[in-house]
């Protein structure tokens, strides 16, 4: 690499001028220059500098993908199963446009997709049964209501004759015939209801049960829905060499890219030690000219 001077004439062009810009000859004036273009071609090859080394540094991370993409496919030939593509090459890959095969992710966002549309039917099976437990539970509250109306019918009848049986708690005697009738209608009103009640009550049981099984089963299905999102996508032997070439192309563009800065930096250096020994033979010129002008006084 070329050897960059150190030398700078900026001491030597304040001593020549005094310090004051309006002193300074016309060849103080282009060292000036000179250095300002010198400084110039400094930062310039730092730059490229900079730019080499987070190059390199992503190069060595390149070939740390490339050599576990080649394991991966190593082990899936091996194996004749799939291998995972970890998610750190998976996010750089991405990052980066490089290419991979996508069947397997395709096949899991259909999954994904799949476990999601049967939630949102078990969802609407669910609010379904809700909806007729609220029915059912709304008419048994009508059919309660109207069997305690009628009980207290049946008691304002009983009430009417206070001798009654301590086994049957019937009155003991005849009853009148309208009370009869009326009582014997009521306590088979009553016996229709409370069969009504306990077969909405057993179907409503039913319908529970079907709304726990089906929010059991969306649980799962939330479960699998993470596996699926969480677990690397894994490839077959075939599917890595979409990846690995992606990656060898990669690398080999990071080489291309480093060999180019180096030629920018040769560049920038010959400029810098140009620059810098034009200002060096200006400012010289000037003290000679200067020694001259003493030497003629």
């Amino acid at each position: 690499m070329t050897q960059v001077n150190t030398f700078s004439p900026v001491g030597s062009i304040a001593n020549v001028s005094g310090g004051d810009p309006s002193n300074m000859s016309l060849q103080l004036r282009f060292a000036q220059l000179q250095m300002a273009l010198a400084e110039t071609a400094k930062q310039g090859a730092l730059d490229n500098m900079d730019a080499i080394e987070q190059i390199q540094k992503e190069q060595q991370e390149v070939a740390g993908y490339l050599q576990e993409a080649r394991q991966a496919q190593a082990d899936a030939k091996s194996t004749g199963q799939p291998t995972p593509m970890s998610p750190e090459t998976q996010a750089y890959m991405d990052e980066n446009g490089l290419a991979y095969d996508k069947t397997a992710e395709k096949q899991r966002e259909a999954d994904i997709a799949s476990c999601q549309d049967q939630i949102d039917k078990n969802n609407t099976y669910i609010a379904n049964k809700q909806d007729q437990i609220d029915r059912n539970n709304a008419e048994i509250a009508k059919k309660q209501e109207q069997v305690d109306k009628n009980s207290q019918e049946i008691q304002a009848i009983m009430d009417k004759y206070p001798n009654k049986s301590p086994v049957t708690g019937m009155p003991i005697g005849m009853l009148l015939p309208s009370d009869m009738i009326k009582l014997n209608q009521l306590q088979s009103d009553n016996a229709n209801l409370k069969n009504e009640i306990h077969n909405l009550s057993s179907t409503n049981v039913n319908h529970q049960r079907n709304i726990n099984d089906a929010q059991n089963k969306n649980d799962q299905l939330e479960k699998d829905i993470a596996k699926l999102e969480t677990d690397p996508i894994s490839y077959t032997a075939d599917q890595w060499d979409v990846a690995i070439t992606s990656l060898k192309a990669r690398q080999d563009s990071l080489g291309t890219n480093t060999q180019q800065m180096m030629v920018y930096i040769q560049d920038f250096m010959g400029q810098y030690n140009s620059y810098l020994q034009g200002a060096n033979s200006s400012v010289q010129q000037s003290n000679q000219t200067l020694a001259d002008l003493a030497r003629l006084r």
